[in-house]
């Protein structure tokens, strides 16, 4: 669900910090998209619209990159001796 934790799934089930975390989740899967953060509360607000504007329409969902490691940027890495 947009690169997030399985818990805030969990946590979309309270009912005020639900409304938070949804649009958090819609935000996410906005920018995966390429979308603004206005698009985040279309789907928030009238997700019956959104959602197929993203599955019909134009947009493609941009993967996001996993940061590497930043042991990785070193040949030698000083903790291996």
């Amino acid at each position: 669900m947009g690169g997030r934790p399985e818990t805030d799934g969990l946590m979309c089930l309270i009912p005020i910090y639900g409304i938070i975390v949804a649009f958090g989740i819609y935000s996410d899967v906005a920018k995966a998209f390429g979308k603004e953060t206005g698009f985040a509360v279309m789907m928030l607000l009238l997700p019956f619209v959104a959602f197929p504007i993203l599955g019909f329409g134009d947009a493609h969902y941009q993967r996001r990159r996993k940061k590497k490691n930043r042991r990785d940027d070193y040949e030698d890495d000083p903790r291996d001796d």
